[in-house]
């Protein structure tokens, strides 16, 4: 698994069994990744290749780093063989373009879901599970897109699996 600009690389304790490599433009935040004890690389996601292809890419707040959005999305799914995952603010992308430009880099579908639940800190599990439940509720789901919170997506070459 990739992880583009991944910082302190904090997400790949979460990842336990996968083979991690992260990248980050940042030499402060490679290094306390390397500390950590995680394979991590200095470079800029604009043009990073790595050595060879990569099941899966993730790039969670970070893809309004891409300098031309269509390029990025076409360089990850040329070493990306399986699923590409990242965040996207709704207020920021037409989530329609967005989605279109992902399918036209090379993948064959995209699936987006609502994410309200933060990412630095965890909750009580009861707020938790409401905001979850909040999530899959259609309507005020998309309402609260329009004032906050953001979308999971992934897309996908091959079977959905």
């Amino acid at each position: 698994m990739l992880d583009l600009a991944c910082g302190d690389a904090a997400a790949a304790e979460h990842l336990p069994g996968l083979r991690y490599v992260g990248l980050d433009a940042s030499a402060e935040m490679v290094k306390a990744a390397q500390l950590r004890g995680r394979t991590v690389v200095l470079g800029d996601l604009n043009d990073y290749e790595p050595s060879e292809p990569v099941a899966a890419t993730t790039c969670f707040r970070a893809i309004y780093y891409a300098k031309d959005r269509t390029a990025f999305f076409r360089r990850v799914a040329e070493y990306t063989e399986r699923k590409f995952v990242f965040d996207l603010n709704p207020r920021q992308y037409r989530v329609e373009d967005v989605c279109a430009e992902v399918r036209a880099a090379g993948f064959d579908q995209v699936e987006l879901r609502p994410f309200f639940s933060p990412q630095r800190f965890s909750l009580p599990r009861s707020v938790a599970s409401a905001l979850y439940a909040l999530e899959r509720s259609g309507p005020v789901a998309r309402l609260l897109l329009t004032m906050r919170f953001s979308y999971l997506c992934a897309a996908f070459r091959g079977r959905n699996t």
